[in-house]
């Protein structure tokens, strides 16, 4: 026999030994995706009980705002119409659904227009405001002629105090 056909012969004989072991070795385990050590199973559960509670916070506060998406949609709407007894009727129902602590339905349209103004500079004071400090004047003014205004038959606002108005309830809702 030469060389090559006694080598060929080994190869042979190898394979067929390593096809054999083969058949005799039981397959792995599957690997868990669950983590084995206790730690890991700790962040891994703290990781997914954080991500869930962030979500239900999220989708609460989603709803809880509900109420100034809707306010924004229907002020676009009057101010297009120009409907300011639409108008005055939103700003009083907006700012009794979000100052729900302070009385505000017992003041009359003044009092009512300083209470808004304050209660807004107060809630708007450490963020910075597109409404400057000094327009806060003005911007009473411009609601209390808005809701003074409203009850006439034909209610009319000046360009200024509108765009006021408009300013406002843009910085409140956003």
């Amino acid at each position: 026999m030469t060389g090559s056909a006694q080598s060929s012969g080994q190869v042979v004989e190898f394979g067929s030994h390593l096809i054999k072991r083969a058949q005799w070795q039981t397959a792995p385990d599957a690997i868990s995706w669950w983590p084995e050590t206790p730690l890991w199973t700790a962040i891994f559960i703290t990781i997914v009980a954080c991500i869930i509670g962030w979500t239900i916070l999220s989708g609460y506060r989603f709803l809880q705002k509900a109420y100034v998406r809707q306010t924004r949609r229907h002020f676009i709407e009057f101010d297009s119409s120009n409907d300011l007894v639409g108008m005055a009727d939103l700003l009083k129902r907006f700012s009794q659904q979000h100052w729900p602590l302070q009385s505000l339905s017992a003041l009359d349209t003044r009092e009512f227009s300083k209470c808004v103004v304050e209660l807004t500079a107060t809630v708007r004071a450490p963020r910075r405001s597109r409404v400057a400090p000094m327009d806060f004047a003005l911007l009473e003014s411009a609601m209390c002629a808005l809701l003074s205004n409203s009850y006439q038959q034909n209610p009319e606002l000046e360009p200024m105090q509108r765009q006021l108005i408009k300013k406002w309830f843009e910085e409140i809702t956003c």
